[in-house]
């Protein structure tokens, strides 16, 4: 029996069904793989899910979003000759399940991206975990906030500036791991974070009657003390400048 089926198996103590299940799977496609692994009760055919497989080891994934932003992330160890090991947790919208060796072993830790949010607000979180085998489940290494927004005009009077007009303030912070970096543990991790604000619109420059208040440079020291720096275009329409070490870690991130 191939690890593959070997590990669907394992569904039937999932969805509690007492019903063989291993035939199905020979002509299921994986969405419907996925639906059986996160529990084929509670998730729809509209509903996005996937499964898949961690590079070419014995651990599996599936992964769900729902219309109201919760999801469900399940890891799955089928090792041949041995009974599968499941590990599931609930979670926000889960987006995404993908692999990277991040502290150079040799074998590949799995992370998982899961957004949430509401009105002006959106947070990404990014989980990079470590299964070695013979363990029961798997081991966080880090968690960190992937990218996030939130917009919110009480800022204005949290930091004690208080202008005559209250435009529209948006917090950002981006965070990663570059390529190549190395995390072994949750207290040595080669993060790169980039944190920024905006007023109105980050491709305007910030409006002259809130640049002009006298509070105005008191303002913009108080955020960089909390580690924001302004994100709109500077008078010369140029964009705000970034350390070149900082931007080459953005650029090879993005680009991966």
């Amino acid at each position: 029996m191939s690890l593959l089926k070997h590990a669907l198996v394992f569904v039937s103590a999932i969805t509690a069904t007492v019903t063989p299940i291993f035939p199905t799977f020979a002509a299921a496609s994986e969405a419907d793989v996925a639906r059986q692994l996160l529990g084929s009760d509670s998730i729809s055919r509209d509903e996005f899910a996937q499964f898949g497989r961690v590079a070419q080891s014995d651990i599996y994934y599936a992964y769900s979003c729902n219309s109201t932003s919760f999801g469900t992330v399940v890891l799955v160890r089928a090792e041949a000759g041995k009974q599968p090991v499941i590990w599931k947790q609930e979670a926000e919208c889960v987006r995404e399940v993908s692999w990277r060796d991040i502290d150079g072993d040799g074998t590949p830790e799995i992370k998982t991206s899961a957004s949430g949010g509401g009105s002006g607000v959106l947070i990404s979180d990014a989980v990079f975990y470590r299964w070695p085998a013979n363990t029961p489940e798997p081991e966080e290494v880090v968690r960190f906030v992937q990218n996030s927004y939130v917009s919110s005009g009480l800022v204005w009077v949290e930091y004690g500036f208080e202008p005559k007009e209250f435009p529209n303030f948006t917090f950002y912070e981006d965070s990663f791991l570059p390529l190549g970096a190395k995390c072994p543990s949750r207290d040595e991790c080669e993060l790169v974070e980039r944190k920024t604000f905006c007023i109105e619109e980050c491709r305007e420059e910030v409006p002259d009657t809130i640049v002009q208040e006298p509070g105005w440079p008191a303002f913009v020291e108080a955020l960089a003390k909390d580690g924001f720096l302004p994100g709109n275009l500077e008078p010369s329409g140029d964009v705000p400048e970034v350390k070149a070490e900082t931007q080459a870690a953005f650029d090879a991130w993005l680009s991966d």
